[in-house]
Parts: C-alpha cells; sequence; structure tokens
C-alpha cells in the first residue's frame, strides 16, 4: 500500500499495543496470502494432469482406463454389433474405392484422406474384449471398488442398474449421459387380455403421476443417499475450515493489543509528570537574587535542559526554539 499512496505508509506504530495489532495483521497476511498461492498452484497441476472422464467419448479416447459391459448384456450386445456395423461400412467403401469398373473421375471421388467411416466402436469393442467382460454384477461392482489410480475400471451397463447401485452405496458415481436407450416393455403371451390391462393401468399411473411420485419416493429420497455426501460439496483445496486457525489468531492478537493498551493507558496516566522550564523563566529566576539559591535547589539539570521536580515553574508551552528536557 505505501508505493500506491503519493504521501507514503505513514509512521511504525512505537507503542507495544499497535506493534502488537500490526504485526497481528502482517501474519493474518502473510498466511492467507501463501495458503492461495498454495492452492491455486495446486488446482493448476491437478487440472493438468488429471483428465476428467465425462463422456463415452472421452472414455474411448483413453488407455488409462479399462471399462467393460456384462458377459452377454444388452450393453454388450450393443457395442459388438456397432463395432460389425463399422467393419462393414469400411468394406463397402473399400470395395467401391478399388472397384475397377469405375471410371477415373468416379473414383477419384471416393479418393479421400480420411475413411468416411469412424473406427470408435471397433475400437473400444476391441479394448473391452482385452479388459475381460464380467459375468455378474457383482463382479464388475467388485472391480470398480477395487480400481486404483494405475488401474482403474469402469462398468458399462443398464442405466436402471447403475442408478441402483450409486443411490445404495456412497463410493459409487455415474458418469455421462445415457446412450442407445430402450423403452421397458412387459411380454404376455399373444392375444392375451392382460395387454389391454396393463397398457390401462399404466397410462392411469402416468395421468395421474403416481410413476413419478414414486420415483421421487425411492430414488431421490433414499436414506442411503441422503447420508452421502453430494460431489459438489467435495473440495480438493483449502477450505475455510482449513485456515480457521488464522482467524483465532488474528483476533487472540487484537485482545492483547487492547489489553496492552489499556495497562499502557493507566500506567502513563499514574506515572509521574513531566516539568518544562523555559529559557526566559530560568534567566527571571536567575535575576531575583535571593531567590537564585532556592531556584538551584529546586532546579536540576538535566541533557540538553531544565527539570522542575517541585513544581515551582508553571509554564506548559514554551516558545519556539527555547531549551527544555523531559523527565
Amino acid at each position: 500500500m505505501t508505493s500506491l499512496t503519493p504521501q507514503g505508509g505513514g509512521e511504525a506504530p512505537k507503542n507495544l499495543s499497535g506493534r502488537l495489532v500490526a504485526a497481528t495483521w502482517w501474519l493474518f497476511g502473510f498466511i492467507i496470502i501463501a495458503s492461495y498461492t498454495a492452492n491455486l498452484a495446486a488446482f493448476l497441476t491437478v487440472s493438468r494432469l488429471d483428465t476428467p472422464i465425462e463422456s463415452l467419448d472421452d472414455l474411448s479416447k483413453q488407455y488409462k482406463v479399462l471399462y467393460a459391459p456384462l458377459n452377454g448384456s444388452s450393453a454388450m450386445t450393443y457395442f459388438e454389433r456397432m463395432a460389425d456395423i463399422e467393419r462393414r461400412f469400411y468394406e463397402i467403401w473399400k470395395d467401391m474405392s478399388l472397384n475397377d469398373s469405375l471410371s477415373p473421375v468416379e473414383r477419384s471421388k471416393l479418393a479421400v484422406w480420411d475413411y468416411p467411416v469412424s473406427d470408435k466402436y471397433t475400437k473400444m469393442w476391441q479394448a473391452m474384449r482385452e479388459a475381460v467382460l464380467p459375468n455378474s454384477l457383482e463382479e464388475a461392482v467388485g472391480r470398480v471398488r477395487n480400481s486404483t489410480s494405475s488401474a482403474g475400471f469402469a462398468f458399462l451397463g443398464d442405466a436402471t442398474d447403475i442408478r441402483y447401485q450409486v443411490l445404495t452405496s456412497c463410493d459409487l458415481q455415474m458418469v455421462g449421459e445415457e446412450f442407445s436407450r430402450k423403452p421397458y416393455a412387459l411380454a404376455v403371451q399373444q392375444g392375451s387380455p392382460l395387454k389391454d390391462q396393463f397398457n390401462n393401468a399404466i397410462l392411469q399411473l402416468l395421468n395421474r403421476r403416481q410413476l413419478e411420485k414414486f420415483k421421487e419416493k425411492w430414488w431421490r429420497k433414499d436414506e442411503i443417499s441422503a447420508k452421502c455426501e453430494k460431489p459438489e460439496d467435495q473440495s480438493d483445496g483449502i477450505s475455510i475450515q482449513n485456515i480457521g486457525g488464522v482467524f483465532i489468531v488474528i483476533f487472540v492478537g487484537i485482545g492483547m493489543a487492547c489489553i496492552t493498551l489499556i495497562f499502557e493507558f493507566w500506567y502513563y496516566k499514574l506515572r509521574k509528570t513531566t516539568k518544562i522550564v523555559s529559557n526566559d523563566e530560568y534567566n527571571r529566576f536567575s535575576k531575583g537574587g535571593n531567590d537564585l539559591s532556592t531556584m538551584k535547589n529546586n532546579l536540576n539539570f538535566g541533557s540538553g535542559g531544565l527539570i522542575d521536580p517541585g513544581n515551582n515553574l508553571k509554564s506548559r508551552h514554551p516558545p519556539n526554539n527555547n531549551f527544555r528536557a523531559r523527565f
């Protein structure tokens, strides 16, 4: 602040109470600035080292975390079929571009630098087979819980099963949006009257908003999930609880400064008052003759002036450039 003010920062406190306040405030500011600098450096370093996985595309572009669906599940069938479709499209494009019956102009239209069909699901399906598909949901959840920073595992499965596991376990997290959504259905015998009864019952529940109430009760107000710490409440940086002791230090310093100030006030109030003698008054007493001996008895010479211990001289405001001393 001194460099920003044209008149400077002012004089430093000279009494003990002022020094305590200044030292406490300096310590408080130093710790706050150091904590902020350390937190900012840690945040920038971690954000560069860790690449968060927030979607299926992020999962397919990395090789650090293994992933796989259940063996024989609908998710496995989805990735297997998508990989087969990509392979088929690639074969069709290759046959078209290498067809000798095409004219040079038609063949030049098929000449591109990149493949027109992505191999995203082909690579994902290959990575899943290398990671070994789990045979049960319990095995998949166990592999997720046993994951480490060097060898992680992500389970790809039905959204309802994953959401139930997340709601009933505080150590699991659901990442990304749903993909390849398919509706649930109840299978009955063809021509059975149960089909119309089921349809009417489901429509009535939808019109009365009963399904939403059941979802709110059993999914969003679950007792186990209510005790779990929310993701937005988690913080890897320094919080106010970590530096709460700094505020205690500043309050203790202010309290000690107030006590010291009160002690100094009473000390200087009860202390003997300093007497100030001017040169003119001393010369007047010197010319008095008989009073000179009395003056000498009552006045003592100090360094740089005179001191009146008997309070014989009443002048409290000497003129400028006068000789004075303090006791």
